[in-house]
């Protein structure tokens, strides 16, 4: 690239709120001149389709969405392999690992995040593997494609989140038995109560999982039964590979002390920009105003992010103010697990003064969690009732008293739909 390149739009992080961003404001833009920054060489590919990959249920070019002839063809100008090592937000400068200063006249952060550093991996990284990127699917696709007699050997799984709930999945696919060490005493912490955690609890029993609640990795390395990995309950257990799915850091440090006001994110307001105008952020990275619940939330999936980027997009290219529009989506994520559909919509935490109604059926399989605030839904988990869904994310969107269905709401054989009809 050039030494010190201008452009109307920079946007830092090649994912799929950067892409998004970017291909918005052609669409809106035709002259602008656009730069995207990636960390990665690789061109857009989806995060939600690794797993399949890893899994051989997909091949691997078909999780990639973009080409470097797709940035060619909208006009921007995309510069792989790049590290922020500096920020100027008073210059709109943008320092780049390859010694370049890159300026905007707007810039979008959509640095998105980084998996956690397991603390145990120091001498083992050849046998931990994290699930974030396309060298992380690479490595752990490779390592269990090696492995001749995967049948019965164990696996180590750190962290009962949708992660850990991957790493699960594709270790019961391969034939390992997986062992699973929880932080708390559950999957997905006080989000669930003892039905919904009954649901996930039996059905890992049914598929061989064991659990391991409240337990951590004391140390790991080789001995003469082979890698073994010892807890912190005492047990020591041989080991093929150890999959870390605890959380992500979201991305910030090169902006922190610059005057973009960071927290656990970039913090940006309802329009997506930061405390600078401007500059705006966008994705994982996004600690934003969410106009709907009246707080500052942190969203860590896809869905969120494209539209996210979508909605930068536009108001990184309105004339006015009165033109910008509003980020309002209802977060929602589903995961498919040794058969269980599992959803989450919304806010699922408990809140102090909210009420939670659970709804359990008779087959064991089939749950959802209700969480009320003021007589409003706000948020529900739902296994293996994805029909709910439609109907949940209406009433979180439109914010309806359901004070008038509350009662019936206790009796899961009277369905959702026949109490909102649409």
């Amino acid at each position: 690239m050039p030494k010190n390149p201008a452009y109307d739009y920079v946007i830092i992080g090649g994912g799929i709120a950067g892409t998004t961003a970017a291909e918005t404001i052609r669409s809106r833009d035709s002259q602008g001149t656009i730069a995207l920054i990636s960390l990665e060489t690789d061109h857009l590919y989806s995060r939600v389709l690794l797993p399949g990959y890893i899994r051989d249920k997909i091949p691997r070019e078909k999780v990639f969405l973009r080409t470097l002839a797709d940035y060619t063809k909208h006009g921007i100008d995309f510069f792989g392999g790049l590290s922020v090592i500096g920020f100027e937000a008073a210059k709109r400068e943008i320092h780049t690992s390859d010694g370049a200063i890159i300026s905007g006249i707007k810039i979008l952060i959509a640095t998105g995040g980084t998996p956690r550093r397991a603390p145990f991996a120091v001498g083992i990284e050849d046998y931990t593997f994290r699930l974030q990127t396309i060298e992380d699917a690479d490595r752990f696709h490779t390592f269990i494609a090696a492995d001749p007699a995967p049948k019965g050997k164990n696996a180590m799984i750190v962290g009962g989140g949708f992660i850990g709930l991957e790493f699960i999945e594709t270790a019961f696919a391969r034939g390992y038995k997986a062992h699973v060490l929880l932080r708390d005493k559950q999957c997905f912490g006080n989000q669930l109560d003892s039905q919904g955690w009954g649901v996930l609890e039996s059905n890992f029993g049914r598929h061989g999982i064991m659990l391991y609640p409240e337990t951590e990795i004391h140390k790991a390395g080789f001995t003469d039964k082979g890698f073994t990995v010892s807890l912190s309950g005492g047990f020591d257990i041989p080991t093929a590979w150890i999959g870390y799915g605890v959380g992500v850091e979201r991305n910030t440090l090169s902006f922190q002390g610059t005057g973009v006001h960071t927290n656990r994110g970039i913090v940006v307001n309802e329009f997506l920009e930061s405390s600078i105008a401007s500059i705006w952020a966008a994705g994982d990275v996004a600690e934003y105003r969410d106009i709907r619940f009246g707080e500052d939330r942190l969203v860590g999936n896809w869905t969120n992010a494209f539209l996210q980027g979508k909605c930068v997009g536009l108001n990184m290219t309105a004339h006015t103010s009165t033109e910008r529009t509003a980020f309002d989506a209802v977060p929602t994520y589903s995961i498919t697990n040794l058969g269980l559909q599992i959803t989450f919509v919304g806010i699922t935490e408990p809140r102090e003064g909210w009420e939670t109604i659970s709804r359990v059926w008779d087959d064991g399989m089939s749950y959802e969690r209700l969480f009320i605030g003021n007589n409003v839904l706000k948020g529900a988990i739902l296994i293996n009732r994805f029909q709910d869904k439609m109907v949940v994310s209406k009433l979180i969107e439109t914010q309806k008293n359901i004070s008038a269905q509350k009662e019936a709401l206790h009796d899961p054989q009277t369905p959702l739909s026949s109490l909102f009809p649409a």
